[in-house]
Parts: C-alpha cells; structure tokens; sequence
C-alpha cells in the first residue's frame, strides 16, 4: 500500500513510541513513510533515533529565547511560529500536514505549516482537550480543516454535535501481530500452583483509572484472603507512582513496572483473564469518554476473557456492546467483581473457547491492513 502523495505528519508524540499515540501512528502509517515533526521534547531520543524532527512548541516564553526566534534557531516564542526554522530544517513541500494532536499547541503549528505549504490539512483528534471547544482558533482550524477525523465514535458523536458537521470520520488503532490470539491449552482447576491470573497492561493515571482499579485490587485480595487462588498483576507506568501502594502486597496484588511494547503479546499468554478499567468518578469518566484504550482492539483479539469494568458511557464500553465482546460491569461493584472472578475461574475453559473464537472475527475486522486501507482511502478522496 503506497500513495504518490508527500505527507508530513506533525504530532507531540512521535511514531513507535511503546505510549497509546506511538503505538496508534505506527499502525497507521506504518507503510506510508511520512515524514515527522514531533512536538513533545520528552520524546527526544527516540526521535533522534527515527529521523524525526523535533520542533518544541510550544518553547520556552523567557525572553531571553527572542533571539534564537529571530535567527531561526527556535521553532517558536510566544505563539510566534520561525518560518526561518522551516526554511532551515524542512526541505520539501508537502500535499498533506497530518495533524495528530491532543494540545491546541500542536494544532495550531499544524494548521501554520499547512498554510506555509499551501498543503491540505487533515485533523486526526487523538484526545479531547476543552480549548478545542473554547478556543475560537481551534474552532476555527478544525471548521476549515480539508479532513477531520476523531480517535472514537464517541468523540465523532460529541465533535459533530458542537461543530455542527456531519464529516467527521473515525480512526483508531487496529490489530497486527501474528501472535495473537493466544495460543490455549486447558487450565484445568486453578490452585496453589495453577493461580488464575488476571493482568492490567498499559498505563495507570489517577485522574482516568482512580475509583475503579482500587476495586479490583480489593476484590483480589478479597478473595486470596477467603482462600481464592488468584493474582493480579500490573505492568506499565503509574501515574502518581504512589497511586496503588496501599494495595500492592506482592503477593495477591503485584506491580511489576514496564516493558517493551514488542513482548506484550507473549506476557499475554501466561495470563487467564485481561483487565481494561475506567474510573466511575463522574467528572473524571466525563472526560475520558472521548478517548478509546489503545490496545483495545488488541486486546479482545488475545482470545482470553477480558473484562471492561467502567461506566457504560465510556468508549471502551460502547466498542464492546457494539460487538458484543468482553465481559462488562457498568456499576460500580466490587462484590460484582468478586462474582465475575469466581464465575470466570469456574466455568474458564468454556469461556475461553468462545472467547478465542470471537477473537479471530475481532482480528479481521479490525485489522492493521484495514484501518490503513480507510486511511489511504481518506486521503485520495
């Protein structure tokens, strides 16, 4: 899959960062060789590494930065965009500026770039921020964008309604391993040798994941201490990294901190039962509604059961509902979980089987091939 077209895809994070945004652009252009600017200086080495080109914005307002402004040696001061920077450090003319962005920042020097270029500019909102309902140039941008485009339906939903258009299109991240679904062989009973095991991958942050991991946590150790065999384990950043520590014990609850975003799918296979959670605090879920896990499609393809604990009006719940896949408690319950857990652990290798067998329609449906083949099709219309 190829286009004739030269794109330059401007986004804070870059691709193949192991985050939810890298891991997303791989996937989509993973056969369209953008050329990238990336915002965000935190991503700096990796960056360095890809031969992409950071452009930190916004920059440092001191202003003793006027200066490297002027002679082009910063990208921009104070909302003031250096086309000397561009003329310095970007060495063709593009058909397209992708604009993947969740900061009105990064939205703004997309929409700069695509007017210096006289390029078609497409708008890929990858997570809400309000200034993209309160900020009057936002607004404006994302009204005058040639494409727009939203990370999930909900997101679509609410976009289409404010800005009172009817073209907003839905991309998010798809599925490519060839290592999943997992493979399975019978569990048998679970026991002392033989845990179930549940396991959360990915990213914790207290203002999306507060009042709902706590609930699992609790319910585990519940359990363990009735005599339950059963474990959950947690990889991935934890933001605040104090957020979980009244629960881990390292026994019935364990942190085991990050790893590579290649070997998840074969941390997957020593699991039983997947975890995707989102808090029930009403202004916190409010918020994260728009957005829809990474790796969700992932996820349901791994063939194991997989369980959405959040409220219904999360993106994760709708995907799921639409497909009717994964296991889903929309209140808040931790006698609900307990429930699930014993149930699950009772009745594993039937749940299993059908679970592996909706993961193969999953995978196809949802595709890396097919969300690149909507994106190469938005692109040429």
């Amino acid at each position: 899959m190829n286009t004739t077209k030269e794109i330059l895809l401007v986004t804070e994070t870059p691709p193949g960062t192991p985050n939810g945004f890298g891991v997303t652009l791989d996937t989509l252009f993973k056969d369209l060789d953008p050329d990238v600017i990336f915002t965000d200086a935190e991503f700096r080495d990796h960056g360095d590494q890809k031969g992409y080109q950071l452009a930190q914005i916004p920059f440092h307002r001191s202003k003793k930065y006027l200066l490297s402004l002027l002679i082009g040696k910063t990208p921009e001061w104070r909302g003031i965009f250096s086309r000397l920077w561009v003329s310095k450090h970007i060495k063709k003319k593009y058909d397209f500026i992708y604009s993947f962005v969740y900061s009105s920042s990064c939205l703004k020097y997309g929409n700069w770039l695509a007017k210096r270029f006289n390029s078609e500019h497409i708008v890929h909102i990858a997570d809400h921020s309000p200034e993209f309902f309160e900020d009057k140039e936002c607004i404006s941008i994302i009204k005058s964008a040639k494409k727009r485009i939203t990370i999930g339906n909900n997101m679509r939903d609410s976009y289409q309604d404010f800005y009172k258009l009817d073209d907003f299109q839905v991309l998010h991240n798809g599925v490519d391993s060839n290592e999943i679904p997992v493979d399975f062989d019978s569990r048998g009973e679970f026991g002392a040798e033989n845990p179930f095991k549940l396991l959360f991958l990915g990213s914790l942050f207290e203002n999306l994941h507060t009042e709902c991991i706590e609930d699992v946590c609790e319910a585990v150790q519940q359990l363990s201490s009735n005599g339950h065999h059963i474990k959950f384990d947690i990889y991935g950043q934890i933001v605040p990294d104090n957020m979980l520590n009244h629960y881990i014990d390292n026994q019935s609850v364990r942190y085991n901190g990050c790893i590579p975003s290649s070997e998840r799918f074969s941390l997957m296979e020593k699991y039983d039962c997947l975890i995707v959670p989102s808090s029930f605090n009403r202004e916190k879920s409010h918020s994260y509604s728009y957005s829809i896990p990474t790796k969700l499609p992932e996820v349901l393809s791994s063939g194991l059961p997989v369980l959405i604990y959040g409220p219904k009006i999360m993106e994760a719940h709708r995907f799921c509902t639409r497909l009717d896949a994964g296991d889903k408690i929309s209140e808040r319950s931790i006698d609900a979980l307990r429930e699930y857990f014993v149930r699950t652990m009772e009745n594993y290798n039937e749940i299993r089987r059908n679970s592996g067998k909706l993961a193969i329609k999953i995978k196809e449906d949802f595709s890396g091939n097919s969300v690149r083949t909507k994106l190469v099709h938005i692109l040429g219309q």
